[in-house]
Formats: C-alpha cells, sequence, structure tokens
C-alpha cells in the first residue's frame, strides 16, 4: 500500500500541539498486565477525499491486533465538510511492555489496519495500512498519508497518521487533559480481562494465541 511520506516529525509532536481527547479502548499489548512503561500516542488528523460521491458521516475505527473490544473511535477532521462540531484525534495508549516486547509485538502484527466507517450503522467505508510499525521507537515515529481503499479496491483518498512513543513525564506535561484522564490502569486492566473472556472480534487472528503473549515475560527495565 503505498503512502505519502510526511517531513519528519519529533517525538512528542503529535501531542504538543493536540490534547488527548479520545479513550483508549485497550493498554498494549492487549491482554499484559504490567508495569505502565510509556504511552504510545496515535493522532489521526483528517481524511482528503478524491471521489466527487464522498461517503456519508464516517469515523475512524482502530483494532490491536489481539484486541477483542470494539476498537478505539476517531473522528478526524474531513476534507469534504466546511465546519465539524465533533472532532477527536489523539489518543494514547499505555504500554506495558519493554521496548523489545513491544517491537516483537509490532513485528507479528506487521501493519496498522484502520477502519473508516459509517457513524449510523458502521458500514465499511475504506480502509488506510500503515506499514513499518515495528520501526517505531522513542527517536523514530512513524507518520504519513495512507491510501484510503474501499472494499472493492477504489482508491477513495488519503487519511494522515502519526504513531509516537511518549515517555511518562513527557506525556503528562505535553497534554492539557493528561492521559489519566482517559487511561485509567484499573479500568484498562479490567477492560483486558473482560475482553479475554469474551469471543475474538472479527479484526483479531481467530482463536490462536498470539505469540507475543505466549512469549511475553515481564522486563526489568523500563523505556526511561
Amino acid at each position: 500500500m503505498k503512502s505519502r511520506k510526511l517531513k519528519p516529525v519529533k517525538p512528542g509532536s503529535c501531542k504538543k500541539k493536540v490534547s488527548s481527547d479520545v479513550s483508549p479502548s485497550t493498554s498494549l499489548p492487549p491482554l499484559v498486565e504490567g508495569q505502565l512503561r510509556c504511552f504510545l500516542c496515535v493522532t489521526i488528523s483528517r481524511m482528503l477525499w478524491t471521489v466527487q460521491k464522498v461517503p456519508s458521516p464516517t469515523f475512524v475505527r482502530l483494532r490491536w491486533w489481539g484486541e477483542s473490544s470494539d476498537g478505539t473511535h476517531f473522528f478526524p477532521r474531513d476534507g469534504s465538510q466546511l465546519s465539524q462540531k465533533n472532532i477527536k484525534t489523539t489518543s494514547y495508549f499505555p504500554v506495558r511492555c519493554g521496548p523489545k516486547q513491544l517491537t516483537s509485538y509490532l513485528t507479528d502484527m506487521g501493519s496498522l489496519m484502520l477502519e473508516v466507517l459509517t457513524k449510523s450503522d458502521h458500514l465499511p467505508v475504506a480502509r488506510a495500512q500503515v506499514p513499518g510499525i515495528s520501526h517505531l521507537s522513542l527517536s523514530q515515529p512513524v507518520s504519513g498519508f495512507y491510501t484510503l481503499v474501499s472494499p472493492t479496491s477504489e482508491k477513495l483518498g488519503e487519511l494522515q497518521v502519526s504513531l509516537s512513543l511518549e515517555p511518562l513525564m513527557e506525556a503528562y506535561e505535553n497534554s492539557s487533559s493528561g492521559p489519566t484522564a482517559n487511561t485509567s490502569i484499573d479500568g484498562l486492566q479490567h477492560r483486558s480481562k473482560s475482553a479475554g473472556s469474551g469471543k475474538e472480534s472479527a479484526g483479531s487472528s481467530g482463536g490462536n494465541t498470539p505469540r507475543f503473549l505466549k512469549d511475553f515475560v515481564r522486563p526489568s527495565y523500563c523505556f526511561i
């Protein structure tokens, strides 16, 4: 999937300009309980449509590999709309493993899949694929414009996405609302336990246990 590269983004920049306004649906890796190490900041800034007939009002859903909840919902700026009341672009996902384990999880995941769905009935409109997520680190964010493709493989536009890892102190300082507003440790642990007891979603890898869960060992070091 082709993507249009952005200029390099400095670590932490996705939060310095935009505060956290989307509640994360899981910690990372999903179903893993451990010490809070850092935050993975995901910002989905805008949708740019290249077709004349723009789909009805939409939102973007992110479901991580191994996640069995309904995912995290983003409402980026829509280039086809002159005014929008509900714009929610940024979420902080708590990371509960060390850098080696996170890299292993992202490598197994391969790419980040983002779904564009209709607001009214959650019908699929398009998907965007973000490759190269295994290269994500504190010093190397991932960002760009990624092609939106319809279920019939038609190019509909582009989605602007940025991902970065943020140390704990920077995450708290750079967000006006503070990650604690949306990333309650107890709440996420409870959600992970509940998700683990339910059926897997269509976006997960079937009934097979992800390798990152089989191989996970709580590390004795952290990101900072």
